[in-house]
């Protein structure tokens, strides 16, 4: 004969008791677990490619990054939940000459790496070689991509239309994709400005900003001019450049666009600049950009999705050991800029934990949450309608690069992950994509 188990008996209420704790109280200690401030970040994947760049496509189906030690684009498709799958076959990857990959032209040094606004182009500005900014087609359906035009010197297999010089850094397009802005890194330093035209097929340059005792080109008020940064304004209505140089320092240009040509014309009176050192534009906080020289992205300047917002970051003295980031109003009316608060070194600053000098910036969909990149660190704080800064709370304010065990009092990057270079957001809200070395996929509470 063999003995029954005990099984004891649950009574209604020791039955009804379990089933609120797994109902109730488990997701309740998950939700606890994971939760954090609205901003804050959450990793989901380490993707294995190189990447110095990343972008988003306005639809949020594609991510695309490049850069890093191989001269390659990647693309992937983006899931509903943020992760990223490689795109199959050879549209994964985009190449010079790489028989795995897509044909991409001379992908030399990518410095700068854009989707426009209409989702159906993508743009590439390259450090090294003939081709200086490249176009290519996107498929909305895909998200693969394919090489349309250049511009620069050309190479053996790629015609380029004329225009620009070798050494490129930062790019912006124009919401309506119809011009493109491409900051020059050596010789007289300037920004091209070129047409986009015959569905993408041609890449022709139009005009050209330099400093103030140039003969050719829209002058600034500096008779240096080193630009580092751009961004186009969402109402394609401004033009915002930001310059670093050993005597002036950083300054922001302002400048109004004809939507038209494409041409740009400074603003009027003390809105034409802000700056800490030149008296005659809008007074700013001492601070200067990464270098264009130094071979890092262009990317330390952001506008939010309403055009009322910007952001810029960079260091504000001759040590690169402590970063700054500003906020400035803008006036959808005027174009002109206005300070706000800041993060990091500074009189007045709300003080960052492991900000170091920031050479890229982002903002989240809703403008409220500002994030920066630096040689090892991604920091993250809030922005306040009043254009207050502060970095969130805690863990949850900075992520850094890992070392000799877990850094105090924050997170850290995934293995691998280096500078943050570039930082991407979904329009969606839901997740950001950060260039560090390797493309880490972030996603975002709140």
């Amino acid at each position: 004969m063999v003995a029954k188990a005990f099984v004891p008996r649950q009574t209604a209420f020791q039955a009804t008791f379990a089933a609120f704790i797994l109902l109730v109280l488990v997701p309740l200690a998950s939700a606890r677990h994971a939760a954090g401030p609205a901003g804050s970040l959450a990793t989901m994947q380490v993707l294995p490619p190189d990447a110095a760049l990343a972008a988003v496509s306005p639809d949020g189906r594609n991510v695309y990054s490049a850069g890093g030690r191989s001269d390659r684009m990647h693309a992937y498709r983006r899931a509903s939940t943020g992760t990223l799958t490689l795109l199959p076959g050879k549209a994964g990857c985009i190449a010079r000459t790489d028989p795995r990959c897509t044909r991409g032209g001379a992908i030399n040094g990518p410095t700068a790496l854009v989707v426009g606004r209409s989702g159906t182009s993508v743009f590439l500005a390259s450090w090294t070689g003939r081709q200086h900014a490249a176009l290519f087609g996107r498929s909305r359906s895909t998200g693969a991509l394919r090489f349309l035009s250049c511009l620069g010197e050309g190479t053996e297999t790629v015609a380029c239309s004329p225009g620009g010089r070798r050494t490129t850094g930062a790019l912006a397009v124009s919401p309506d994709g119809r011009f493109g802005y491409l900051a020059q890194r050596e010789g007289p330093k300037k920004v091209t400005i070129f047409s986009i035209g015959n569905g993408g097929q041609s890449l022709r340059e139009v005009g050209c900003i330099g400093r103030a005792n140039s003969t050719t080109c829209t002058r600034v008020r500096t008779l240096l001019f080193n630009p580092t940064a751009l961004v186009v304004s969402p109402d394609g209505r401004n033009l915002y450049v930001t310059s670093s140089t050993s005597r002036d320092h950083g300054i922001v240009f302002a400048f109004a666009r004809d939507k038209q040509t494409g041409l740009v014309t400074p603003l009027a009176g003390a809105g034409a600049c802000l700056s800490a050192t030149v008296s005659t534009c809008t007074p700013l906080r001492p601070l200067s950009f990464i270098d264009g020289s130094e071979g890092q992205p262009g990317g330390a300047i952001a506008i939010s999705l309403d055009g009322r917002t910007a952001v810029v970051g960079g260091f504000p003295g001759p040590s690169t050991v402590h970063g700054i980031v500003l906020a400035l109003g803008r006036d959808p009316g005027t174009g002109t800029l206005t300070p706000g608060g800041c993060l990091g070194e500074g009189t007045g600053c709300s003080p960052a934990r492991k900000l170091g000098a920031v050479g890229a910036v982002a903002l989240s969909p809703d403008g409220r949450t500002v994030y920066a990149g630096t040689f090892g660190s991604l920091v993250i704080g809030r922005l306040s309608a009043a254009l207050s800064l502060s970095q969130l709370t805690g863990r949850y304010g900075c992520i850094v690069r890992p070392l000799a065990g877990t850094p105090q009092g924050c997170a850290t990057l995934p293995a691998g992950a280096s500078g943050v270079w570039s930082i991407a957001a979904s329009r969606d809200g839901h997740s950001l994509y950060a260039a560090a070395g390797k493309l880490v996929a972030f996603r975002v509470r709140g």
